[in-house]
């Protein structure tokens, strides 16, 4: 049975996640001091009310094949998975089923996120756009770099009629495959997991950060050699994949917060979220790339 979603609010930054962040976490609610990057005055608010989208997770009005999939409750069910063990799991880094493990929890909340219906979205109309001037029985090929595929042209102006609903198709029916794509790219990658005695690090609306670092390329992701990837796992402890980390996996202390704040509010499309009214280290607005 399809259950219509379109009006609950889904959060993309789970409620539990930023629990680590309330300073008065009940088991069902807490507030968190919430910093815009454009260097409004900060607040404090409910985790029930940011990081989530009215309908994102909805698949009511889409093809049959995805309707009858409810997606919220298929994550939610999987993150209780990571939440039950969310600290304890980091420790066992070092074991490589568990590795992976949580290299697929990064790459679902990467994905999750509904920027990534705006870049199907752009990937709808660019490929609808060469549709339109091929003839209905041409093969167009479409690549990522990485992978390749042809679909004929009448087959996409059939699927691309409707943008906005082809779009969030997509957002859904591609989630599985690209998590493990990319799951496997940070787990091949070098790890440490960083600690701090005390509450030090941020997080933001969109916590899986990937930095330019030392890569060298005018276009980069997360296989790009040089890049750094930031992930604040509470305000105690930081992922930090980066190719020039000693071992890979690594259990390093925090010896210097740095400008490491900083680096982590580079992936904040509107708000951070600190644990205290004033972040270490950091001041809104950001300035610098």
């Amino acid at each position: 049975m399809t259950v219509d979603r379109s009006k609950e609010r889904h959060h993309y930054v789970s409620q539990w996640y930023l629990r680590f962040w309330s300073e008065d976490w009940n088991g069902e609610d807490g507030t968190v001091w919430v910093h815009s990057i454009d260097g409004r005055k900060a607040f404090r608010t409910s985790t029930r009310t940011i990081a989530s989208e009215k309908g994102l997770h909805d698949t009511a009005n889409q093809d049959p094949d995805l309707s009858k999939v409810d997606y919220e409750d298929r994550i939610t069910r999987l993150e209780l998975l990571y939440a039950k063990r969310w600290v304890s799991l980091w420790e066992e880094m070092a074991n490589d089923g568990r590795r992976m493990n949580l290299a697929r929890f990064l790459a679902l909340q990467h994905l999750r996120h509904p920027n990534q219906i705006s870049i199907h979205k752009e990937f709808s109309e660019r490929i609808r756009g060469v549709a339109l001037n091929a003839d209905p029985n041409d093969l167009i090929e479409v690549s990522d770099g990485k992978r390749s595929g042809r679909i004929v042209a009448a087959e996409v102006l059939k699927n691309t009629q409707n943008i906005p609903h082809a779009a969030k198709g997509g957002y859904f029916r591609s989630m599985r495959s690209e998590v493990e794509h990319l799951a496997g790219l940070f787990f091949e990658r070098k790890w440490a997991l960083i600690t701090a005695t005390d509450p030090t690090f941020i997080t933001t609306d969109c916590p899986i950060g990937l930095l330019r670092n030392r890569a060298r390329n005018q276009s980069f992701g997360f296989a790009t050699p040089g890049t750094m990837i930031l992930f604040p796992i509470s305000p105690h402890r930081l992922l930090m994949i980066d190719d020039d980390l000693a071992y890979p996996v690594n259990l390093l202390p925090l010896k210097k917060l740095g400008d490491l704040n900083e680096m982590i509010a580079q992936s904040a499309q509107r708000f951070a979220f600190a644990w205290g009214e004033t972040p270490k280290r950091l001041s809104f607005p950001l300035t610098g790339e």
